[in-house]
């Protein structure tokens, strides 16, 4: 992080005269982008994705070898989706050069960290607005008729065996320390496939595509959507899937059960 670059970034983008800066690096998943807040002398903050030289055209894995980006995903797809009433982050500035973007300080709390603090009741209700969130993430975007990069993304059979191949070798082998037979690949691989094609034959929607408990944000009472930057056309079961058998939180039978329903 250059603080003298990013102080040039306040004045040049927002028009703020910034003699001091404090920047605070803030805990990130994300696979290459990091993550900021600074401090301004008046006390107010804003966040700060930096993302670095290579990784600014497109997402990390290439959906679609004819795809033409001009310009990062993240802004065009803040754009769309702020146009469609979603709660994401306001973008203040952004600057391909440096790999900058400023953005709307949305505090530290997300919904992964809320629920250790809250009544069986209070975790249901939060995740009934996850849900109600998610149905308009699908209802209210149109893979068909809307202009949005996403929409010239797909979640093929090719993107899927990449993310079951991403679970053989870490899921398996990386956690087993052992190499997965060959005769056994070969099964496991055939499966993969059958269920990819069986995906992308379900009706195709919006997919954030890591829809889950760190990637929403509890601000102003809300949830905010947060990291959707590789949303792509994809199965409508995706994100729900994503969600309800998050990583991170595990949720009981029935719990699952009513928010499917």
């Amino acid at each position: 992080m250059n603080k003298e670059v990013l102080r040039e970034q306040f004045s040049r983008q927002l028009g703020l005269s910034v003699p001091q800066l404090e920047v605070i690096p803030l805990h990130s998943h994300a696979s290459y982008r990091s993550y900021y807040r600074a401090l301004l002398p008046d006390g107010s903050t804003y966040a700060i994705m930096e993302i670095p030289t290579g990784k600014w055209s497109l997402s990390e894995e290439v959906t679609d070898a004819a795809l033409e980006v001009h310009e990062l995903p993240y802004l065009e797809l803040s754009r769309y989706l702020a146009s469609k009433g979603f709660p994401v982050p306001a973008v203040y500035g952004a600057d391909e050069e440096t790999g900058y973007i400023i953005l709307q300080d949305l505090g530290d709390q997300v919904l992964e960290q809320a629920l250790p603090n809250l009544s069986a009741a209070e975790k249901l209700q939060r995740y009934r607005e996850a849900v109600t969130l998610l149905v308009d993430f699908q209802g209210k975007t149109n893979p068909e008729t809307d202009s949005c990069i996403a929409f010239q993304r797909q979640f093929n059979e090719e993107l899927f065996i990449w993310e079951f191949e991403h679970f053989f070798e870490y899921g398996i082998e990386g956690r087993l320390g052992q190499t997965i037979a060959s005769s056994d690949r070969e099964c496991l691989t055939e499966t993969a496939r059958k269920i990819a094609a069986t995906l992308t034959k379900l009706p195709q929607v919006l997919v954030h595509r890591d829809y889950q408990s760190r990637n929403l944000m509890i601000h102003e009472g809300q949830l905010w959507l947060i990291d959707f930057q590789d949303a792509l056309r994809g199965p409508i079961t995706y994100d729900l899937v994503a969600l309800l058998r998050d990583s991170y939180v595990v949720l009981d039978l029935e719990t699952v059960k009513q928010l499917i329903n």
